[in-house]
């Protein structure tokens, strides 16, 4: 339950982040299927690499918002602070518990819902901070003195990463600090199309 309206203002932040990520991951998408190119083989893997950091990037906030009390008291300058990969180790230290945690929902017919956590298949935080600093590569002109071969080793297809980010954000759980409940969020309602988050109180 939203007891005050700077949660509620939070989660708003939120739920705006992962909006803005799910239509990044679809450009991915596109290139990959064909439907998006820019008629140049290395400016669509430029294009790509900018999606998914952007990508990371509006997660790495996602958990700023869900943990912003915590994290201002911290980071008095937090407004300033735009790294991803900074975001989640400074988070890290925070709480332990930050980081989004994939989800089934079983429904079984009734009011009861079943949630069961995913354990593999989806962006862990290590590869969270691999496909970020990997990406960010990708964002800079080339020296054209080097004299090592340009190439960008994302390990994993493009589509793969997709899935992975997909299946971290799906459906997913925020437990936020303290024990002060969780925010079950679903990437994509399907009546709506967008973005849509339960914040529930914890279970005593």
């Amino acid at each position: 339950m939203i007891t005050n309206m700077d949660e509620h203002a939070d989660l708003k932040v939120y739920i705006n982040c992962l909006q803005s990520a799910k239509l990044r991951l679809a450009l991915v998408e596109k290139l990959c299927s064909g439907d998006l190119t820019i008629d140049h083989e290395s400016i669509d893997a430029e294009f790509a690499c900018l999606q998914l950091r952007k990508c990371l990037e509006l997660i790495a906030f996602s958990s700023v918002a869900a943990h912003k009390e915590i994290y201002s008291q911290a980071y008095a300058d937090f407004y300033t602070h735009w790294k991803a990969k900074g975001l989640l180790e400074r988070m890290g230290k925070l709480h332990a518990e930050f980081y989004p945690k994939p989800i089934v929902v079983e429904r079984d017919g009734s009011r009861t819902v079943k949630l069961s956590q995913i354990m593999n298949g989806y962006l862990t935080k290590d590869e969270f901070v691999f496909l970020f600093d990997t990406c960010s590569n990708a964002l800079h002109e080339w020296n054209p003195y080097r004299t090592d071969s340009r190439i960008l080793d994302l390990e994993k297809p493009l589509q793969e990463w997709v899935n992975r980010i997909r299946r971290l954000l799906e459906w997913h759980v925020v437990h936020l600090f303290g024990g002060g409940g969780v925010w079950i969020v679903q990437l994509n309602d399907p009546s709506t199309g967008t973005v849509r988050a339960y914040p529930a109180a914890p279970v005593t």
